[in-house]
């Protein structure tokens, strides 16, 4: 009986869905008469607080007149012609910095001279203090480090925001195969070789940091500092010795021994000279003294004694201990 219903049904309105209007495709049925003026008798009661219950959008705020123009406090604010100009030439200066020192880390000589003329002379940085020269030192760009300094007159000890100068930079385990042709370079150009960055670090202590033979005997026979102390009170070899640089420590060792002999004979030397020096016034002093003392007898002045009339002031003061006097 209920496969007979539904069939039935099926063929009567197509589905049951379909006698309620609830089927796929259906359509909504409008509301009947007395719905809608139920509807319309709720909305046209006042309810405070609460919008009216129609089948009607809600109601648009109202449009807020458009102004055809800024107004002064506006105008103000906004940058006239001349500022963006001025931005965009900023900008622009900005960038051609920017490109000026990847040239230089890449090593990019064309770049870098298109860049450097680009830049009407000045010399741009970045926000710890480097510039091209710096970035070529630390990459070990040789070619770009003598276009920077003999072409463009780049100082070769232009210094960081940390102290640093190019040849503080081009001394690391990373430069290994090309860090001596740099700092040849550079020491023939005048590098100072006992500059200390912020914690007093010298190139000398990164070179024995780093256990670099080469470097450490390049900067030492060029007269780098043996001894110099950083802001921990380490000297090159201490690092050596921290770091199992077994190399770097005996030729630093034996260069502070061969430093140590040097500054003692110096040293000696000096005195030695002070000495004669003091023999010499002495002398003089004495010869003054008995001229003042001897001048009824013998009324003529000596002469400053000299090393070569030393031996004649000898043969004097030893006549005159034995009371002998000049014919």
């Amino acid at each position: 009986m209920s496969s007979a219903g539904s069939t039935a049904r099926r063929a009567g309105s197509g589905s049951w869905h379909s006698e309620r209007g609830e089927g796929r495709g259906a359509r909504p049925q409008p509301a009947p008469l007395g719905v809608r003026t139920k509807r319309a008798e709720i909305a046209s009661q006042e309810v405070p607080g609460l919008w009216p219950m129609v089948d009607s959008p809600l109601p648009r705020p109202p449009a807020r007149p458009c102004r055809a123009s800024p107004t002064a406090f506006e105008h103000r604010l906004l940058p006239s012609p001349s500022e963006k100009s001025d931005q965009t030439a900023i900008h622009q200066t900005a960038i051609r910095s920017y490109y000026q020192l990847i040239a230089a880390a890449v090593g990019n000589v064309e770049w870098l001279r298109f860049c450097l003329n680009q830049s009407l002379g000045e010399i741009p940085t970045n926000n710890k203090g480097f510039t091209a020269i710096h970035f070529a030192a630390q990459r070990g760009k040789l070619a770009c480090l003598q276009v920077l300094v003999e072409e463009y007159k780049f100082p070769v000890d232009l210094l960081t925001n940390n102290s640093q100068t190019p040849l503080h930079l081009v001394i690391h385990r990373d430069n290994t195969s090309v860090a001596l042709p740099c700092i040849y370079y550079l020491l023939e150009k005048g590098a100072a070789l006992n500059v200390q960055t912020c914690n007093g670090s010298t190139p000398l202590h990164l070179a024995a940091r780093e256990g670099l033979l080469d470097c450490v005997k390049v900067l030492v026979q060029s007269g780098a500092n043996v001894h110099a102390q950083d802001a921990m009170g380490y000297k090159p070899i201490d690092f050596c010795k921290i770091w199992n640089h077994r190399a770097c420590a005996r030729f630093l060792k034996d260069a502070m021994w061969k430093k140590d002999k040097k500054d003692f004979a110096r040293e000696m030397g000096k005195m030695k000279t002070f000495k004669s020096q003091l023999a010499l016034m002495e002398h003089n002093y004495l010869i003054e003294y008995q001229s003042q003392r001897c001048c009824l007898h013998f009324p003529f002045v000596f002469p400053p004694i000299t090393p070569e009339t030393l031996l004649w002031q000898d043969i004097f003061l030893w006549r005159e201990k034995r009371g002998l006097v000049f014919l």
